[in-house]
C-alpha cells in the first residue's frame, strides 16, 4: 500500500513516530561526559562563575561567628546554538514503503546519536584546544596562580607534564595534585579518583592500574604484588585516539567536576513537514532537524591534570 505524501494526516502520523524514535534513540546512546562534567542549567545568554581557590573550613565556635571572606574569580560562559537537519523525500517515500525504514533506522537514528554525543564531542574539542580558565591562563598550565595571600609558600602550581604513562609517573601527577594548596596556603583535598586515556593506553593503565602482580624477570616466581591496583578508576575515550600518549588524572569525587556542560536547551527534533512549508510545497521534501544550546567550559583547574610526553 502506497502512502500519499499530499496528505497532512499522513505527515502527522509520521512526526509523532519521528519523535518517539527519536528520543528512544537520544536517551539509548551512551555518552562519557555525565562523568567528567557538571551539569549546570543556564536561563540566558551566559552564566558567569565565581570559583573560590579555597576550601571551607569549621573552626570551634569562640565568640561571635567568623565570616570566611574567599575570594571569588568571575569566568563567564557563554551559550552557543547547536543543530544537526536532514531531509526526507515524499515523493520516494510515496512509493516504496522501505524508505520509512531506511529513514528511521539510517537518518534518524543518526541525528538522535549525533545530538546524544554532541557534548562528547564538545567536551573532547574544548579539552584538546586548552581553553583559557577563570585564572587567565590556559586549563593545563605550568604555573597557574593559587592567590596565595599568606605570605609564605609556593604561589603558583603545575598542572601540565610531559611524562609518559608509568607507574612512577603516575605517582609523581597523582601525588603532585595532592599538594595543591588554596590561597590559605593550605591544601586543598584533592585525591584524583580517574585516569583518563586514549584506547591506545589501555593495556598500559590496566596493567599498571588493574593487574594483581607486576612481572619481575621472565619467571612467575619473581611477580611481586601490584600496590597499585585500584588506586583510580579508567575511563577510556576513543575520541582521544588521536594523540596516542596523551593522558589525564582527574578528581571526580566533589560536586564540582573539573568541566561543567552549561544547558541553556535540551535538544528537540523540529519537523517542516507542514503542506504549506516551502520545501514540502515545492519539492515534496519533509525537512527534520534537531538543535539546542549550551556549552562546555573548565572548572578550577587544580581538579585535573594533563601528561603529554609528545
Amino acid at each position: 500500500m502506497s502512502m500519499n505524501p499530499g496528505t497532512q494526516s499522513e505527515l502527522d502520523s509520521l512526526r509523532v513516530g519521528f519523535s518517539s524514535i527519536f528520543e528512544t534513540g537520544f536517551q539509548s546512546t551512551p555518552v562519557f561526559w555525565k562523568q567528567l562534567c557538571t551539569e549546570v542549567p543556564s536561563g540566558g545568554y551566559s552564566n558567569v562563575y565565581g570559583w573560590a581557590v579555597n576550601a571551607f573550613r569549621l573552626r570551634q565556635w569562640i565568640g561571635p561567628r567568623m565570616v570566611q571572606n574567599i575570594r571569588e574569580h568571575t569566568f563567564e560562559v557563554v551559550n552557543l546554538p547547536f543543530e544537526a537537519t536532514v531531509d526526507l523525500d515524499l515523493r520516494a517515500m510515496a512509493k516504496d514503503r522501505n524508505t520509512i525504514g531506511v529513514f528511521k533506522n539510517t537518518a534518524l537514528a543518526g541525528l538522535a546519536a549525533a545530538a546524544a554525543k554532541h557534548p562528547d564531542d564538545l567536551f573532547v574539542q574544548r579539552l584538546q584546544a586548552n581553553p583559557t580558565g577563570f585564572d587567565g591562563v590556559a586549563f593545563f598550565h605550568s604555573a597557574h596562580p593559587n592567590y596565595n595571600v599568606t605570605g609564605t609558600g609556593d604561589t603558583t602550581y603545575d598542572n601540565l607534564y610531559d611524562l609518559a604513562l608509568s607507574k612512577a609517573n603516575f605517582n609523581t601527577v597523582w601525588s603532585a595534585m595532592t599538594q595543591f594548596a588554596g590561597e590559605d596556603g593550605r591544601p586543598l583535598g584533592v585525591m584524583p579518583t580517574h585516569l583518563i586515556i586514549p584506547p591506545q593506553l589501555k593495556l598500559t593503565a590496566l596493567e599498571l592500574l588493574q593487574s594483581t602482580t607486576y612481572g619481575q624477570g621472565t619467571g612467575a616466581t619473581n611477580a611481586i604484588d601490584n600496590v597499585m591496583k585500584g588506586w583510580v578508576d579508567i575511563i577510556v575515550i576513543p575520541e582521544l585516539a588521536n594523540n596516542a600518549d596523551c593522558w589525564y588524572l582527574a578528581d571526580l569525587s566533589r560536586p564540582i567536576k573539573p568541566w561543567i556542560f552549561q544547558k541553556h536547551s535540551a535538544p528537540v527534533l523540529t519537523a517542516l513537514d507542514s503542506l504549506t512549508d516551502r520545501k514540502v510545497f515545492e519539492e515534496k521534501v519533509a525537512t527534520y532537524g534537531v538543535d539546542y544550546e549550551g556549552n562546555i567550559a573548565p572548572t578550577p583547574p587544580f581538579l585535573m591534570a594533563k601528561s603529554d610526553p609528545t
